[in-house]
């Protein structure tokens, strides 16, 4: 399949999966804006010691970001002009090809960003990234790489087998000068003092 239409089907992918009305359970916990932190049940893999910040949760699944991995990569990669010294992070395991961005700010709804809780905004791909860089509005932004996803009642089933814990989540957790850090901050907090 060419590029460009590998980009369309994950486009519409995206557009369906994140942008659907929500229509899960009111009484289901897992809410989008929330984190979930690994436990030490995790203890290999891409998702050890991860945060990941859950943008949408509904019949489809879970959709979400790790914000605590940054990459060596700058962001200079994507915005050439944000010379700043901020990195692109490592948003998850799936597409990792595409960029995926967080904001917050009085940011209007819809397409091309999503809304998740308070003023925080999910976007995907590289031209909303250059937009979104241009917007005073936008008080904090972040880059990611891929996002982390999962199928329906999977990430549930995670929680109850003990392999995750569900936080509430802050803006300043999730745009953290200190993001290296902020699993053991948050596991000492809710879940005890693993290291």
């Amino acid at each position: 399949m060419p590029y460009c239409k590998q980009y369309q089907f994950f486009v519409l992918f995206i557009s369906l999966f994140v942008f659907c009305p929500i229509t899960q359970a009111a009484e289901n916990s897992l809410e989008r804006g929330k984190f979930i932190i690994a436990t030490e049940m995790i203890n290999e893999g891409g998702f050890s010691h991860s945060v990941v910040y859950i943008t949408e949760n509904n019949s489809g699944g879970a959709f979400g970001l790790i914000i605590n991995r940054p990459t060596p990569f700058p962001v200079t990669e994507v915005l050439p002009d944000k010379k700043d010294g901020s990195k692109i992070f490592f948003g998850g395991p799936m597409h990792t090809q595409f960029t995926f961005m967080l904001a917050e700010g009085k940011l209007a709804n819809g397409s091309p960003l999503h809304h998740v809780d308070h003023n925080i905004f999910f976007g995907a791909g590289e031209e909303n990234l250059k937009k979104l860089s241009k917007n005073p509005a936008a008080l904090h932004f972040r880059t990611f790489a891929g996002f982390a996803s999962w199928g329906p009642g999977q990430l549930q089933q995670e929680i109850k087998d003990g392999l995750w814990l569900v936080i509430p989540a802050s803006s300043d957790d999730i745009f953290s000068s200190r993001p290296g850090a902020l699993w053991k901050k948050l596991i000492a907090k809710w879940g005890g003092d693993w290291t």
